[in-house]
């Protein structure tokens, strides 16, 4: 998903096991995903903030800068590449 700018925060609701959630070039959003899911990427993303309850495998932050990862639960990897101000 693409967004810029969004006030409040965009709530992810998992429907059943094995989903993931991918954001791309988002720009100043929040995002609240409730539930347990299999993976989360975050891809050249600016001023973006996650929150997430359970990861199944990995958390990628990719040539992402100034973003934060908020993990409330569990995740077997969390990947930080080409990032800065994470």
């Amino acid at each position: 998903r693409k967004a810029t700018k969004v006030a409040e925060p965009i709530i992810v609701k998992p429907e059943s096991f094995g989903q993931a959630v991918a954001l791309e070039d988002c720009n100043q959003i929040a995002v609240k995903i409730d539930g347990k899911i299999t993976a989360v990427v975050l891809d050249k993303c600016r001023k973006t903030d996650i929150e997430v309850e359970d990861v199944v495998t990995n958390v990628e932050v990719l040539g992402c800068a100034n973003c934060k990862v908020f993990l409330r639960g569990h995740a077997t990897t969390v990947v930080l590449d080409d990032s800065e101000g994470v």
